[in-house]
């Protein structure tokens, strides 16, 4: 998503306070650290924050498969981890089958704006989460906000899998050491994590 050419956004209002959905699992909270240089985040700093959920037919209860929080350094530098045959692919997948400025125009116009109604179906595909196996979420935050710029999104695993289709093998070798930093599965997620997993920021 990264890879593709979008308006420049001008945000004013559209902001809410940090939700609950971007919390940490250990200790439940905001995220106030860069998951990979250790930066603090002030009240003027931007980042992303993703996490992924394995979700169980029948039960409440679900996993959280991964989480990080990434700031914009670090997010540019694995940009560039991005071959050129898997940012045309990502571009040419995303512009055929998303309208990102549309999306945004009808979830404003929604009011009370709520983050839940930005993250209760795949942006791609339209799947409703409640019928996800698995699925991960993206927040573009500024200090202790959460934007409503082109995200939050929720993309399905089907749709990941998609992705990682999509991506020359440099560019997953790259993205497996990238999660080796960032997660130590339960035994019970070992084999889940077997498959290749995408970043979001793409």
């Amino acid at each position: 998503m990264g890879s593709m050419e979008l308006p420049e956004l001008i945000i004013t209002n559209e902001f809410t306070d940090y939700p609950e959905e971007f919390y940490r699992t250990d200790p439940h909270e905001p995220f106030r650290t860069c998951t990979f240089c250790g930066k603090n985040f002030d009240s003027k700093q931007r980042y992303l924050v993703e996490k992924a959920f394995r979700q169980y037919p029948g039960h409440k209860a679900k996993d959280v498969v991964f989480e990080y929080a990434i700031c914009l350094e670090c997010y540019q530098e694995y940009q560039t981890k991005l071959s050129d045959e898997s940012s045309r692919r990502l571009e040419e997948y995303f512009s055929s089958k998303t309208d990102f400025v549309g999306r945004r125009k009808r979830l404003l116009e929604k009011k009370p704006w709520n983050v839940k109604d930005w993250l209760s179906e795949c942006f791609v595909s339209g799947e409703k989460k409640e019928d996800m196996k698995e699925y991960q979420i993206l927040g573009d935050f500024y200090g202790d906000k959460l934007i409503f710029g082109y995200w939050p999104v929720l993309i399905s695993g089907d749709t990941i899998g998609e992705m990682a289709a999509l991506l020359s093998n440099q560019t997953l070798d790259d993205f497996r050491d990238f999660f080796d930093t960032i997660y130590d599965p339960p035994d019970g997620l070992k084999k889940l994590l077997q498959d290749d997993k995408v970043p979001l920021f793409l």
